[in-house]
């Protein structure tokens, strides 16, 4: 379906493909390929094309460069910390292996669990969370009259506009055209909504069209807060399980947690489990190392045992948990699995209540020994102070702009109806005028409209930064303030 992009109205068609292929899931709850429903009606398939629908899903996705880019963001440590720290991408791909393994024992879709898997962090920020923090920040300050659910920023949300409008790739169609199962999973992998949700979230403080820009938010279920596909929902806790097992790898190669420490706060009831594997790991590495076991550091030996054990010990929590959840569930008095779609409202990929109580205890520690440490903490505050200088820098000259970000804002401003001048390629005169009216926007105190000429350059600005690596934004910052590299 060819699209008119500058356009600034153009309907959309939703595609769903009715095949089946010999290749689908075998679990009566998996999503199968004639579930699968896009955006945009787009003649993908022939005859000659093999690949499943989600299949095809994944392969857009790795090949994007938005997933290219989370090889340079910082999950928690800079990549100037060492070489072994996590960034975003080794992150996702530990995320991707965890709810692989799952997906085969609970006989699911894995061709969609792998895409959600390495889309879930694609909207995120560099720096980590304090570039998130940042530029939310931001959205407060330069969009303070504009109704607070069209000035948010979260990774998870900014995923759908990337997935969805920001990364092109094809002549057809705006973003990736990816189906709606995997947009949902991308949302839903992570709280959306400010602060603490109820159990079921309607979203109403966040404008999903700011972020959904092609596509009909229906087809997210936007009134169930978790994942709607078994394999979403797989996602949304290997995502939990990863970070807590590479959060604590980290916390213990850099020393702000020790061995001993750890040991001791493992000490109570309910962390019984924790410390049967501490001592395990501990009783295996001495043994081994009283034994002539010198291949690797003995401080290593134990973090590698330890943490695997661990990761390990809640894999298989919440596979045993979800068979007896899927057992149970009774999909017959389901309205919404009884759709077309075979959505699921319950959710049945969990932890165990114990175990759940070891991954809330880990997230506590981790945060009091890493999240607030100085080296955490100094990080966060040049990420701070590098996106605060990008941003008032392009926002004061939005010529320093790239020509596609120029082109986008152009297209963003025709689309809610602006008659616009081409941002590079206009007489000087007139385009400084432009941009001056543009700026002026922002000290009408009575204007409340989400899309003002301003407003849309703003968000224009916040998708540009949010998108870079953390040594582009570095390099950028440099060349800004006039450092040489």
């Amino acid at each position: 379906m060819a699209i008119n992009k500058y356009s600034p109205k153009y309907s959309i068609e939703i595609s769903k493909n009715y095949g089946s292929r010999d290749d689908d899931p075998t679990g009566i709850f998996s999503q199968k390929n004639n579930n699968c429903t896009r955006y945009f009606n787009s003649n993908d398939s022939n005859m000659a094309d093999k690949r499943s629908e989600f299949q095809r899903d994944r392969e857009r996705i790795l090949h994007s460069k938005s997933f290219r880019r989370l090889v340079d963001k910082a999950q928690i440590f800079t990549s100037s910390k060492g070489d072994h720290f996590r960034t975003r991408m080794t992150h996702t791909l530990e995320v991707n292996q965890i709810s692989r393994g799952m997906t085969k024992q609970l006989k699911l879709n894995e061709d969609l669990t792998e895409a959600i898997a390495l889309a879930h962090d694609i909207g995120h920020t560099p720096f980590g969370h304090q570039g998130e923090r940042t530029l939310q920040k931001l959205l407060d300050e330069k969009l303070p009259n504009v109704e607070l659910k069209y000035r948010r920023f979260k990774h998870n949300l900014q995923g759908l506009r990337v997935l969805s409008y920001l990364d092109e790739k094809y002549i057809g169609y705006e973003g990736l055209n990816l189906s709606y199962q995997v947009l949902e999973g991308v949302l839903k992998h992570t709280k959306s909504c400010k602060d603490k949700c109820d159990k079921k979230c309607d979203h109403s403080c966040t404008a999903i069209d700011e972020f959904l820009v092609n596509g009909d938010k229906k087809y997210l279920f936007l009134d169930v807060k978790h994942p709607t596909t078994l394999e979403g929902q797989i996602v949304k806790i290997a995502d939990e399980i990863a970070q807590r097992g590479h959060d604590l790898d980290d916390a213990f190669a850099s020393r702000l947690l020790s061995y001993e420490e750890f040991k001791e706060i493992c000490s109570i009831k309910k962390l019984a489990e924790l410390k049967k594997l501490t001592e395990k790991a501990f009783a295996e590495a001495d043994e081994a190392f009283e034994n002539g076991y010198y291949f690797i550091d003995k401080h290593d030996a134990i973090r590698s045992e330890l943490v695997s054990s661990i990761i390990g010990h809640l894999i298989s929590d919440v596979v045993e948990t979800s068979l007896r959840n899927i057992e149970a569930y009774d999909h017959e008095n389901d309205e919404l699995y009884n759709n077309d779609d075979k959505r699921i409202s319950k959710l049945l990929i969990d932890f165990s209540e114990n175990t759940s109580f070891i991954v809330d205890f880990l997230e506590s520690e981790i945060s009091k020994k890493v999240i607030n440490s100085y080296e955490v903490a100094n990080f966060d505050n040049i990420a701070e102070r590098v996106i605060e200088t990008l941003f008032e820098t392009y926002i004061k000259n939005p010529k320093l702009l790239p020509n596609n970000t120029l082109r986008r804002l152009f297209r963003d401003m025709r689309r809610h109806g602006y008659d616009v001048i081409d941002f590079r390629d206009s007489d000087i005169k007139i385009l400084n005028k432009e941009l001056d009216e543009i700026k002026n926007m922002s000290d009408n105190s009575g204007c409340i409209s989400e899309y003002t000429k301003y407003a849309i350059l703003v968000r224009c600005i916040i998708d540009y930064i949010s998108g870079m690596t953390d040594n582009f934004a570095l390099n950028e910052y440099r060349e800004i303030i006039g450092i040489k590299q």
